[in-house]
Formats: structure tokens, C-alpha cells, sequence
């Protein structure tokens, strides 16, 4: 179960960070977004 959990968290983590690739002032529609939003910015 947590596995799962685990799973589709990097699913979203990674379909989100594509989809600000293509459009950096994509809204972020989940919180855990900010951390991803500052890896990308170093």
C-alpha cells in the first residue's frame, strides 16, 4: 500500500515537472509541488 502511495506520488511529481517545462507559469494544483519548483530553479 504505501508502495503504491510512493508510486503515484513520483507519477504526479514527474507529470508535473514536464508540464512546467512546457509552461513555466503552469499553476501547480498540489502543495508538495513547491519542493520540485525549487529543485528546478538551482
Amino acid at each position: 500500500e504505501q508502495w503504491e502511495e510512493r508510486r503515484k506520488k513520483t507519477i504526479l511529481r514527474g507529470f508535473y515537472k514536464d508540464l512546467q517545462k512546457d509552461n513555466k507559469n503552469a499553476p501547480m494544483p498540489f502543495r508538495g509541488s513547491d519542493e520540485t519548483k525549487e529543485e528546478d530553479d538551482n
